[in-house]
């Protein structure tokens, strides 16, 4: 079994939380997951420029 990379760990870190915040924000689980690869691709990107 390999190693999770830096931003596979952030992902599994935070995947949970923006779950449910997206789920607060849109109020039914159907229209959260369309949202939430755009956000891990905002949080990796953030994770890269931070270093």
């Amino acid at each position: 079994m390999r190693k999770p990379t830096d931003v596979e760990a952030l992902l599994r870190r935070h995947a949970p939380q923006v779950l449910g915040a997206l789920v607060r924000r849109y109020g039914h689980f159907d229209a959260a997951p369309l949202s939430l690869p755009e956000r891990r691709y905002l949080q990796t990107r953030a994770a890269r420029l931070r270093g």
